[in-house]
């Protein structure tokens, strides 16, 4: 499967070049089936402008970055409030283990005439993960759920659906907010197939129905819609929807721009995903997982790394090992829900009964999905 690739902010404006590679790799993606959930790379990375490479710059800017990924990391906003996490911002410098300097382009120069650097800096995953647990925050993982993004803007008398490559001035806006918050973000192609499920006219009015009835091929985790205008005096309207978990939301913002409209949504977007993908360390779960149509080591293997690639899995043990069968013991983090969500969105294991719960304890049978 292709995965989207999001490891900065200029990389990610550009994350579905136009013509045949856009084509190629949505293509490979809803072949897949397994769209659900992207793994995001980048979460552990920040870019900050900074005046010059100086080292109060770089303690100042590396204070900044940190913050930046543990907002990604946690899913959460306010964190200064956490005395743990106010003392991490006092030395940075624990949690990052490289640092560059970059010149910005030029678009992203705040004033242009003015030398400016962008600094570049990658954080250690295992120092953040271990603050955000003694923090009592949650720890959301790379394989988060995608988003499909379907917007009506009217311009003019014409009303016209988002796309990637269309030079629209929302779309930047909503691609380095979603890389803000560690979403991967997905615009619909708009082709011949789409056309002859929706039109702008039914996302303006919110027909969700026929959203979902468009989105099918897509098997994204999560969908957004919403329409955008602007008034006479100059504010910015939206009104939203969003699906998450089978159920459909809705709100309206006002902002004075068009970046701040979109902040609001997708902060709030975010916020909503991460309650339910996000681990609370705090919570402890025994799982007895028990997996059938294994064909041989590799199918082992394959099943014992994808667990390792579960956030919520902190450990992994043989109870019981048959020809085509094993019996797992887990020891994991968070909720049963969110493990069982997880799961759900990966694709790669597929329910044989429904789980038999405890207190503190869960038992799984699935079969395992090549």
């Amino acid at each position: 499967m292709q995965h989207l690739s999001l490891s900065c902010p200029h990389q990610f404006a550009r994350l579905l070049p136009g013509g045949l590679l856009l084509a190629a790799l949505l293509a490979s993606l809803l072949m897949s089936q397994r769209a659900l959930a992207l793994p995001v790379p980048g979460l552990y990375e920040a870019e900050v402008p900074v005046a010059n490479d100086s080292a109060i710059e770089l303690q100042q800017g590396a204070r900044t970055g940190l913050l930046q990924v543990l907002v990604k990391i946690s899913g959460r906003q306010q964190l200064e409030s956490s005395r743990e996490v106010r003392a991490a911002l006092q030395r940075p410098a624990d949690y990052y283990y490289q640092y560059a300097y970059e010149s910005p382009p030029a678009a992203d120069l705040i004033e242009p005439n003015t030398t400016r650097r962008l600094l570049k800096l990658s954080f250690d995953p295992d120092a953040i993960a271990k603050l955000l647990r003694e923090a009592g925050l949650p720890v959301w993982g790379a394989n988060r759920p995608a988003v499909l993004l379907w917007v009506a803007t009217a311009e003019g008398f014409e009303r016209r659906l988002l796309k990637e490559d269309d030079g629209n001035p929302l779309q930047p806006h909503f691609q380095a907010l979603a890389y803000s918050r560690g979403l991967p973000l997905i615009f619909p192609l708009l082709d011949l197939q789409d056309a002859s499920t929706i039109s702008a006219a039914e996302v303006w009015g919110s027909f969700w129905d026929k959203v979902e009835l468009a989105s099918q091929r897509y098997q994204t985790g999560a969908i957004l819609t919403g329409r955008v205008q602007q008034e006479r005096t100059g504010r910015w309207v939206g009104k939203w929807g969003y699906l998450i978990a089978d159920k459909w939301r809705e709100f309206n913002n006002t902002a004075a721009s068009r970046r701040q409209l979109v902040t609001g949504v997708m902060d709030l977007l975010a916020n909503e995903l991460a309650v339910q993908y996000a681990l609370n360390p705090t919570s402890k779960l025994a799982v007895t997982l028990t997996v059938e149509g294994l064909n041989g080591l590799a199918d082992y293997a394959a099943l014992m790394s994808y667990l390792d690639s579960l956030a919520p899995v902190l450990r992994t043990s043989v109870k019981r090992l048959k020809a085509d069968e094993v019996a797992l013991a887990l020891q994991a983090e968070g909720q049963q829900e969110q493990l069982l969500a997880l799961i759900e969105l990966d694709k790669r294991l597929a329910p044989l009964s429904s789980p038999v719960t405890g207190e503190r304890s869960v038992l799984l049978h699935y079969r395992w999905i090549k």
